[in-house]
């Protein structure tokens, strides 16, 4: 049973709706001791970049206040006891997908822990999605955080994929790299359909059930030239993808999103079911020539299904930082509260 229309919520109770233009500093703190060791391993701006928002100060009721005229910045639920802030769930709408909503910075004070807090803001959150309209919820989760996934679990939560985030530092960027035997091409406009049926081919069943892939997202429409033509401009960030074909059809691919200092350079791979295990190192070292000219450090993700790929980028000198389960929750099946 979901606690019941938390909506109706009064002034002094712990539980009641994240106010973007007062709770941000706050929040900032929460997740800085909530997830400090997870935030040091992976170098991750988040708290700054909330810290950042919140300077904004009253600007900021114009982008996320209950009366402002642009929608939320963010929604969710904060939990306050003893006069500061020690527990949130963050709940926004995922785009490209109908009816998708996704929870995210979970997080409770250790001090405050195991008192039903956790619970009760994501009962909180799961009714405000219904209200919504969502049909789905979906949660990264590290995978050895047990205690979470359990609670998630407990309120119908399904594991769907599982996902490795890598690093790879620029002291440790190969001293000599091979040329790639295998004929890569950079991506031509004409590739869309080959791209999209590619993508279809290696991404896990379930992930595309809940984020369909569509042609759309490998089209170059003019939306996405201009994306593209101002990364450049602003010298934000230049993106590349080469692509390996047979006789018939893409085989496999590469994408290079090239940043600046500080930031890391991001390197993703596709490699069809068939050919996996031949051919992500070749992939690799053509990511280390076309940024050799510019090293920094390297992030990369993958799929525990693409498991070959996972191997590939250790062996190149990556390291995976963390392991992160993705969760869903299918709310078609949730009636006035209650889990059918």
């Amino acid at each position: 049973m979901l606690a019941e229309n938390v909506e109706e919520y009064r002034e002094g109770e712990p539980l009641r709706p994240f106010a973007v233009e007062r709770d941000l500093s706050a929040l900032a703190d929460l997740i800085e001791v909530a997830f400090k060791d997870e935030l040091q391993r992976t170098a991750n701006s988040l708290v700054a970049e909330i810290r950042r928002l919140a300077k904004l100060g009253p600007v900021l009721w114009l982008v996320g206040g209950s009366q402002g005229f642009l929608p939320p910045l963010m929604d969710g639920y904060v939990w306050v006891a003893d006069g500061k802030l020690v527990g949130n769930v963050s709940l926004m709408r995922e785009s490209g997908a109908r009816g998708l909503w996704s929870i995210s910075n979970v997080a409770v004070l250790p001090a405050y822990r195991l008192q039903g807090i956790a619970r009760r803001l994501m009962e909180a959150a799961i009714c405000k999605a219904i209200d919504r309209g969502a049909r789905q919820l979906i949660l990264e989760v590290g995978a050895e955080n047990e205690p979470a996934r359990h609670l998630y679990r407990s309120l119908g939560f399904v594991a769907y994929d599982t996902v490795h985030e890598l690093v790879m530092p620029r002291i440790r960027w190969p001293e000599q790299v091979s040329q790639s035997e295998q004929p890569l091409r950079p991506r031509r406009a004409h590739d869309a359909s080959a791209m999209y049926d590619l993508a279809r081919s290696v991404t896990p069943q379930m992930a595309q059930d809940i984020q369909p892939i569509t042609l759309s997202r490998y089209e170059w429409r003019f939306a996405h030239r201009l994306s593209v033509w101002l990364g450049r401009v602003l010298g934000r960030s230049i993106r590349s993808t080469w692509v390996l074909e047979d006789a018939k059809r893409i085989v496999a691919a590469l994408e290079i999103t090239e940043r600046y200092r500080p930031d890391a350079h991001q390197i993703d791979i596709m490699a069809h079911p068939q050919l996996r295990g031949t051919v992500e190192r070749e992939l690799l070292d053509k990511a280390f020539l076309e940024l050799d000219r510019s090293r920094l450090d390297l992030k990369a993700s993958a799929s525990a299904a693409h498991a070959e790929a996972v191997q590939a980028f250790e062996e190149a000198g990556f390291e995976t930082m963390r392991v992160l389960a993705r969760m869903k929750l299918d709310l078609n099946t949730m009636r006035h509260g209650v889990v059918l």
